[in-house]
């Protein structure tokens, strides 16, 4: 950029920033999420960092080919990149309950792809693995489903599976669970090539509907708990080698309905993992003593009346505060509570806050969430979400919706066009708080110690737009005016906005970026 349009934009920096702070006292009515983009036939949607360019992508059944990439922009764009990098031709298929994994499992430092798809002939399905052979950057994956996976059980179906570290070498093992029959362990040889271990390392096991991996007794390995139709849930203790026995701790849920969407999870950050169990009737938390007894403790999780219990539990932290929350969503076939997608929000304590209509139901149309999954996909240091949900009508199709979280939020949905004001539509979830927006005529990606998100602004070209005041939570919509200056043809530039606690004051999180090249 010319030295002369380095002065244009900070004239026109300065003249906003006065407008900003006269603009800025009127609020609009409180929105904390948005549709980004509706979808159908899809479903299991991953955030998850593909190529490890520091920003989350896009991986999904769905497609011609049942199994799509998109990679991130950055900026939260997402771009289909299923061509060349997904084989073509996958019988993959997945979604609630059984789910695609994502993680290193050959060793070699690159994201691999573990997916359920339908054998031909066969008991039903099996388990796939696509192998990324690319490098840092360029996620390429091929099929090594006949020369490193185990062949599944002869007349049962995969129902779910779990990846863990169980025999403390490093690579990612897996334990199975067979429909109607015994789970099985799949011990990892380093390479991604797994081999059938379960008669030299694990007892016969109750069928379970999923099964939860982690270090459930404190010693530093990973045991496994088995989810059933009803209590008491079986747990197996590892002996840090991978060779598992029976609890004989095995109380957790005794006579409830069937839970559906259950995590091991540290929700009060003490080191331990603590069990969540949404069942039918009601959502309970069960909190580790950290040596694998639990104790009832679903006070935390405190519900309207008529909330029967949730259909899914999708952790991730929706406030941007640091700690893990849920998203949730009851059953409407048992609860007469309102069809929304509700918070669950974590006070860092492992104690929760409800917090309702996130998304709001327009009617009653998505009866059922079936699935969700969360990730910050625009590095704003809060997590958005994807949600697919089954309509009460056949005649509706399924709603798959990826969602914007507004916690902290910038939109400029014009194009920048000279002479012209630019408005602004700022969001901030927290009040009192105070907007700084801010632009630049550079790009970076910068980790600032403290605040959450990146801040993706030159810092050597940055110009501050002045102050907002956030007294209610909502948005604010600012305008940003653009010289009728011919030389800023073409200038492209960035905005964002730092949020700052007004109560502290201290500064929180920096919103997501926008940029914009300025036309005519």
């Amino acid at each position: 950029m010319s030295a002369f349009s380095k002065i244009v934009l900070r004239n026109f920096a300065v003249l906003a920033s006065l407008l900003i702070v006269i603009c800025s006292g009127r609020l609009a009515t409180q929105e904390r999420a948005r549709v980004i983009e509706e979808l159908t036939a899809y479903h299991d949607a991953q955030f998850v960092d593909v190529d490890q360019d520091g920003d989350l992508d896009w991986l999904s059944f769905g497609g011609p080919n049942r199994l799509e990439l998109r990679l991130n922009d950055g900026l939260g764009n997402f771009v289909n990149a299923s061509v060349g990098r997904i084989p073509v031709g996958l019988l993959a298929v997945g979604g609630y309950p059984l789910r695609m994994i994502v993680r290193d499992v050959t060793g070699d430092g690159l994201l691999d792809i573990l997916f359920p798809y339908v054998l031909v002939p066969g008991p039903g399905l099996a388990i796939g693995l696509l192998e990324n052979i690319g490098n840092m950057g360029n996620a390429v994956f091929r099929d090594v489903t006949q020369t490193k996976m185990p062949a599944s059980i002869s007349g049962s179906a995969v129902q779910r599976f779990a990846a863990s570290d169980v025999d403390g070498d490093r690579d990612l093992d897996l334990v199975v669970s067979f429909m109607g029959q015994s789970a099985q362990l799949w011990i990892n040889l380093g390479d991604g090539k797994f081999v059938n271990r379960t008669s030299s390392m694990m007892p016969v096991s109750t069928v379970a509907w999923d099964i939860l991996p982690g270090d459930i007794d404190g010693d530093k390995d990973i045991d496994l708990l088995f989810i059933g139709l009803s209590g008491p849930f079986p747990v197996l203790l590892n002996d840090g080698k991978g060779t598992f026995t029976p609890s004989q701790n095995s109380s957790l849920l005794t006579s409830r309905e069937w839970p559906l969407d259950c995590h091991l999870i540290d929700v009060d950050y003490d080191g331990d993992l603590d069990f969540l169990a949404p069942t039918q009737r009601g959502d309970f938390l069960f909190i580790n003593d950290g040596r694998g007894q639990f104790k009832d403790e679903s006070h935390r999780m405190p519900t309207p009346a008529g909330y029967g219990g949730s259909a899914v539990f999708v952790p991730g932290d929706f406030d941007g505060n640091g700690s893990i929350d849920f998203l949730v969503s009851c059953q409407a076939l048992i609860s007469s509570y309102p069809r929304h997608i509700n918070f669950l929000l974590n006070d860092g304590r492992g104690f929760f806050t409800f917090v309702a209509s996130v998304v709001r139901d327009q009617g009653g149309i998505h009866y059922l969430v079936e699935e969700g999954s969360a990730g910050d996909t625009d590095n704003d240091g809060d997590d958005d979400f994807f949600v697919k949900a089954r309509p009460a009508a056949l005649w509706d199709p399924v709603r798959a919706r990826t969602w914007r979280n507004l916690h902290r939020q910038l939109f400029v949905p014009q194009n920048a066009q000279i002479g012209k004001p630019l408005t602004l539509e700022l969001h901030s979830l927290l009040a009192p708080s105070i907007i700084l927006p801010f632009l630049a005529a550079g790009d970076a990606n910068i980790r600032v110690p403290g605040i959450r998100g990146l801040l993706r602004c030159d810092p050597a070209t940055t110009v501050a737009l002045g102050a907002i005041a956030v007294t209610t939570p909502g948005k604010v919509l600012p305008s940003l005016p653009i010289p009728n200056n011919p030389k800023l043809l073409g200038l492209e530039f960035s905005v964002q906005a730092l949020i700052i606690d007004a109560k502290q004051p201290r500064p929180i999180g920096f919103t997501n970026p926008v940029t914009k090249t300025i036309k005519r």
